[in-house]
């Protein structure tokens, strides 16, 4: 098992915390969930906190054209699995 290192910036500050831990199986599917489901009054902060994410991810492409290509696919894979009637949460 990988883990990734605490960023040097949250040793730092004095506070911050943990709030979601996600785990891809060996099969490369997601594996497992870990959250703190609470951590925002307003669930609008999760959502604000997955596009920060998905643009984090996408921001490693190589041009702004593979940057918006690769946002674009979250967003497709993000709008499938919402529609999906598979329920994928684990515990």
């Amino acid at each position: 098992m990988v883990e990734l290192e605490v960023p040097k910036q949250n040793k730092r500050e004095r506070g911050s915390k943990e709030i979601l831990r996600v785990w891809r199986s060996a099969q490369g599917d997601q594996g497992f969930v870990i959250s703190t489901p609470g951590e925002w009054k307003d669930p609008v902060g999760w959502g604000m906190m997955f596009a920060d994410l998905a643009r984090f991810v996408a921001s490693h492409g190589t041009t702004p054209e593979m940057q918006e290509r690769i946002l674009n696919r979250i967003v497709e894979g993000f709008t499938i699995e919402l529609s999906s009637n598979a329920s994928r949460t684990n515990g």
